[in-house]
């Protein structure tokens, strides 16, 4: 450790045996001098020689020259390193003797300067002893006051460096090897005896033992001291020192943490101060110490040191000249104070659930573990007692704050109580008193932060989300009536969530954000806080997605006031927005505006769909195959999104059908007028002028006039025409041409109709009809009308009321014909259809929802026919031969009966109607339309006799008794199979009759059934499968687009058919059967040039007699015309009407061909020529 401290020196000072070198050269240098010789002056110098037997300070050098050295050098021409000044030359050949002011040794270079004739280097200085010094110690004594412990330090050898042995930093004084503090040590030495007093002035004491280390002590010389350890050994004080007291300082710390010890004598400062002779039970350690007196020793602690409580144990101390401590017995004390519970002292409520707390305050700190022990304090709120033994108390001894959580919530200025009994405080005394106080803390009422309308939990945008800015008190959040919205909505519920700061409402109607707000008369929070009425609050949502139209159709249906627009919207709407018609545009064709303004529009939220109807009567009248716009503004979704802007393209689909001349007649009384009635509302009726004409023609097909005039009937649907001539009915005739629809289908020309008188009796009733027939899905109803009708709402079901003393026949699902002339029929063939009653009395009469006559002769009230009492089916039901048999799945309880027809559900199921011997079954289970189980707790046995009461569906009542035949082991059977084509598109049909009944579950599976058609498979996906049970009879009715072949072979499979006794039926891979029902090959009905649709005559209508395959009638190739007119197009308006469309115009007598194509039965249609009517 000395070498470490010590000083470094000049590498460039001379060694020993340059010194001698030099030593030598001034010798001879001298001795020459002295000669009779001569020299040269001097140029520069050879050496420089400390000379301490000249003078043993140091402050004499020898400086030899390489010649005779100037007489007139002085002092001042030489020059040291250092700081040194020359003050005195002698010159004497070549050498100068110079003294200096300060010891010039090994580390200082020498020069002389100013001289011209002399080299001005710095040259090294050597020493004439460069003996390193040494000593010893001498005379170490303790004194009473360890300040002024003292030794002396004895040098030998050349002399030291004065300054640098009086300097303590060039010494290290260590005792039991810790260095000692020499700081406020004095060093004195005396230059001539070498003797250095030490004195060591209180920042240590010496022990009887101790080293002393010269680390930067040099001599005169510069050469170091000799470094060894040199041991000392001190006397004068062999007494022990004893603890007088130990203390709390609470004027140092208040908290009891610092004790002051104070001993009989000084102490030692190092020995004394060390954190580690001062230990206390973990976790509480010593963290600082220091002497602020000699015989006192400040130690604080982590902790209190607690009267009573704390034991200290000493390490190692010893006095101030190493005497150990004395056993301590003396224990700790503190100077005591007043303890009290401060104002602080609070029940503090805190916004939200929990966090409110008791926090203790005092006006000096309690020891930790008995201030956090529950069983010492007493709580109460109100003089109701509070269980705090669960709750958790944290105490804080800086603030002297005692924190215990509280569960509960309270309520500001609810009084309060708090009791200590026996908790310690710090200075070891214990402390009971009380307080009193008033609750308090959170006073910030809870405010309204947001309104959102929940759709993430809501779709329908009923659910509103009200937070907070603190939780709530349950019951004031949830009583509706602190909420109120704008915009007509009535609040149903309110309910606090989770969190409690959100209050989720919900409403009977859309609260429209952005439009709508919300307002809170009242919220109070869990501290009682009520809030002031917060109103107008902005609703916001969580759906921020624009909502975006789209699947738009423009429909023109038959007759007038009805055309639609429908479109969807990707989100729900509002609907005041959506049936605002001004909130639509629309053009068609496109760049022609249509007005909506005085449309009505309805809104569907549960489709997102809204229908916009031209039904103001404003003669808007969409025509079919003509594009559209449709467009939308300032419309909303119900989260308050605009709606985006953009436009919807699309072509109008309207109604295919051509119109039809229905009636042509004579007014009664107008010779020369003709009154013609059409099936729908007609345009152009009194284009005269122009595209529609009407010629009057005479027995014998001659034009006799054309019409003059033309007078339209007020519903559209005829007109009153005026001739030049008399017009006799029966003998005249009427060519009409150029008439339209409303959606502008053309009516096919008309020629030589027949001109009627006019008939002017009423429109009513005729005769009516309920008709039964055995089995299901099988009724019917008739009416007829008194006059020939008008088919315009003749086969809608609204347009009739069938009831009965139980009430309404639906009608919906009945298949109503007209036969064209006056009667009507309602066929109840849908599959679960109503079952007329034989013995009720049924009700049959018009909703007078505008029937008419062929000439127009409106219903003015509902038609009504005569009460029917039904006809038909009158045989009772009875059993089928030899089915009634034993259950094969329960043979011993359980009896099938088939019967020959299908019987009332209600007698199906009820056990009082059956009987064995008098004796009702358990249970009574229709398994189809015709057939029951009965099961019988008291077993079954071939041979017994078992009796039926029932009725069947027409009401006939029956007493079936058959006697119960073996259990049915035989595999059910396919009897016949039919694959049945129909003219037209759809109605094709397979027809498979088995020999018994069927489980009605698999026959009913559409995945039961397989079709091929020539080899090659057909779906039957969207097909519908109908089982009659009279027949045993599955029928599987294909769907539109599905179309049998008539004479192809039709495969077909059928798999996991059971009877009713669980007889698997056994399929041996598909059957085959021809196909057939239609094999008429269809022909060219009519054609005719539509001007209409093209002026220039490039188009041509065609009407085939039945549906043909589209794909085929629109090949342009398998038409042609007689003149070689090249054909442009075809284009199928229906699957039975086409329009052809020609590069150039038909001449007269010019005749249209179509070759092969087929109908839908794929019969084909040949070749076929017409002769289109100009």
């Amino acid at each position: 450790m000395q070498a470490t401290n010590r000083r470094l020196r000049r590498s460039l000072a001379p060694t020993l045996a340059q010194t001698l070198a030099l030593s030598l050269a001034w010798l001879a240098t001298a001795c020459g001098g002295g000669g009779g010789g001569s020299t040269g002056p001097a140029g520069a110098i050879l050496s420089v020689l400390q000379d301490l037997d000249a003078d043993p300070n140091g402050l004499v050098t020898v400086v030899s020259f390489d010649g005779k050295a100037p007489n007139t050098l002085v002092a001042g021409d030489f020059d040291a390193s250092g700081t040194q000044t020359a003050v005195s030359v002698v010159v004497a050949g070549t050498t100068a003797t110079v003294t200096w002011d300060e010891r010039v040794g090994t580390a200082t270079d020498v020069r002389v300067l100013g001289v011209a004739s002399i080299d001005d280097s710095f040259a090294d200085v050597a020493t004439s002893n460069a003996t390193a010094p040494t000593f010893t110690i001498a005379n170490a004594t303790q004194a009473a006051d360890f300040a002024d412990d003292a030794f002396e330090v004895h040098f030998s050898g050349p002399r030291v460096d004065e300054a640098q042995a009086e300097d303590a930093a060039g010494w290290e004084l260590s005792i039991d090897g810790e260095l000692v503090d020499l700081s406020s040590a004095t060093l004195d030495l005396d230059v001539n005896t070498q003797v250095l007093s030490v004195v060591l002035g209180g920042g240590a004491g010496l022990h009887a033992d101790f080293e002393l280390v010269a680390v930067a002590v040099d001599s005169v010389a510069d050469v170091d001291v000799d470094d060894a350890a040199v041991a000392g050994t001190a006397v004068g004080d062999a007494v022990l020192p004893t603890l007088l007291s130990a203390e709390q300082n609470l004027t140092e710390d208040e908290f009891g943490r610092v004790i002051d010890f104070t001993f009989s004598e000084a102490m030692d400062p190092l020995f004394s101060t060390e954190l580690s002779d001062y230990i206390v039970l973990f976790p509480v350690f010593a963290t600082a110490v220091e002497q602020p007196a000699a015989d006192v020793v400040r130690v604080t602690f982590n902790a209190p040191i607690v009267p009573g409580f704390a034991t200290i144990t000493f390490g190692d101390l010893v006095d101030a000249h190493g005497n150990a401590l004395a056993a301590p017995n003396t224990p700790v004390t503190s100077p005591g104070f007043t303890q009290a519970f401060s104002t602080d002292t609070a029940v503090v409520t805190v916004a939200n659930v929990g966090g409110d707390y008791l926090q203790v305050v005092t006006d000096w700190a309690f020891v930790e573990s008995y201030a956090e022990d529950a069983s010492n304090w007493t709580f109460e709120v109100e003089g109701n007692p509070i269980d705090v033994s669960g709750e958790t108390f944290t105490y804080d001894l800086e603030s002297k704050t005692l924190t215990v959580t509280l569960s509960d919530d309270y309520d500001n200025g609810d009084a309060f109580f708090v009791a200590a009994t026996n908790v310690y405080s710090i200075d070891g005394t214990t402390f009971s008193d009380s307080i009193v106080g008033a609750i308090d803390g959170d006073v910030a009422a809870a405010a309204l932060s947001s309104v959102t309308q929940n759709r993430n939990v809501d779709p329908d945008g009923l659910t509103y989300d009200l937070l907070f800015s603190e939780q709530l008190d349950e019951v004031q959040a949830e009583t509706l009536a602190n909420y109120a919205a704008s915009g007509g909505a009535t609040l149903q519920t309110a309910v606090l969530q989770g969190d409690l700061r959100t209050v989720r409402i919900t409403t009977d109607q859309v609260v429209l954000p952005g439009e709508h707000t919300f307002d809170v008369s009242s919220a109070e929070d869990l501290a009682g806080n009520t809030s002031a009425a917060d109103l107008a609050n902005a609703v916001a949502s969580t759906d921020t997605t624009a909502p975006a139209p789209t699947a738009q159709v423009a429909d023109a249906p038959e007759g007038s006031n009805n055309d639609s627009l429908t479109v969807s919207f990707t989100d729900d709407m509002t609907e005041a927005d959506v049936e605002d018609p001004t909130n639509w545009s629309f053009q068609s064709p496109i760049g022609t505006p249509v007005d909506t303004s005085l449309a009505s529009v309805v809104y569907t939220a549960a489709t997102n769909t809204a229908v916009l109807t031209f039904d103001g009567g404003d003669g808007i009248n969409l025509q079919g195959r003509t594009d559209f716009l449709m467009s939308f503004s300032n419309m909303r979704d119900i989260g308050g999104n605009t709606i985006v802007a953009g436009a919807l393209y699309g072509i109008v689909e309207a109604e295919v059908n051509s119109p039809r001349l229905i009636s042509v007649f004579q007014p009664t009384g107008g010779a020369n007028l003709v009154h013609v009635r059409f099936s729908e509302e007609v345009d152009e009726l009194d284009d005269l002028g122009g595209l529609t004409s009407y010629t009057l023609r005479d027995a014998g097909g001659v034009a006799q006039g054309t019409a003059s005039g033309a007078t339209l009937d007020s519903d559209g649907m005829g007109a009153e025409l005026v001739f030049g001539v008399v017009i006799t009915p029966g003998v005249h005739t009427l060519d009409v041409r150029g008439v339209v629809d409303l959606a502008g289908n053309a009516l096919f020309p008309v020629s030589q109709h027949a001109i009627d008188t006019e008939d002017t009796n009423s429109l009513t009733s005729n005769w009516a009809m309920a008709l039964t027939e055995s089995g299901e899905d099988n009724d019917s109803f008739q009416v007829a009308f008194s006059e020939v009708m008008n088919p315009r709402g003749i086969t809608d079901p609204a347009s009739y009321h069938v009831y009965t003393g139980g009430g309404d026949v639906d009608l919906s699902q009945a298949r109503i014909t007209f036969d064209g002339v006056s009667t009507v029929t309602f066929e109840l063939d849908a599959a679960g259809a109503f079952a007329i009653d034989g013995t009720d009395t049924y009700f049959l009469e018009t909703t007078n929802a505008g029937l008419q006559s062929e000439q127009g002769e409106y219903e003015t009230a509902a038609i009504t026919w005569v009460p029917q009492a039904p006809i038909g089916d009158a045989v009772a039901p009875d059993f089928s031969a030899l089915r009634v048999m034993l259950d094969a799945q329960d043979s011993a309880l359980s009896v099938i009966m088939d019967l020959d027809e299908a019987i009332r559900t209600d007698d199906g199921s009820d056990e009082s109607l059956v009987d064995i011997g008098g004796t009702n079954p358990d249970t009574l289970e229709q398994l189809g339309p015709r057939t029951v189980r009965a099961t019988f707790g008291g077993g079954v046995t071939a041979g017994q006799t078992i009796n039926f009461t029932v009725r069947d569906l027409a009401g006939n009542a029956g007493a079936a008794s058959a006697a119960i035949q073996a259990a049915d082991a035989a595999q059910p059977l396919l009897s016949s199979v039919q694959a049945i084509a129909t003219s037209g598109s759809g109605g094709d049909e397979l027809r498979l009759t088995f020999d018994e009944p069927l489980l009605g579950g698999p026959v009913l599976d559409l995945s039961n059934y397989t079709l091929t058609e020539d080899g090659n498979a057909v779906s039957l996906t969207g097909s519908t499968v109908r089982y009659v049970s009279g027949t045993n009879t599955v029928r599987i009715l294909l769907p539109e687009g599905t179309n049998l072949t008539d004479g192809a072979t039709a495969a077909i499979g059928v798999s996991n058919m059971y009877d009713l006794s669980g007889n698997a039926m056994a399929v041996a891979g598909a059957l085959s059967i021809a196909v057939a029902g239609d094999a008429t090959a269809p022909d060219l009905s009519a054609a005719f040039i539509n001007y209409r649709a093209d002026a220039s005559g490039l188009v041509v209508d065609v009407l085939v007699s039945e549906e043909l395959r589209a794909d085929e009638a629109e090949l342009a190739a398998n038409w042609s015309a007689s003149g070689l007119q090249a054909i442009a197009s075809v284009e199928a308006l229906r699957d039975d009407l086409y329009r052809i469309t020609l590069l150039s115009p038909l001449a007269v007598g010019d005749t249209l061909t179509v070759a092969g194509v087929h109908d839908h039965a794929g019969n084909a249609i040949g070749v076929a020529t017409l002769n289109p009517v100009d």
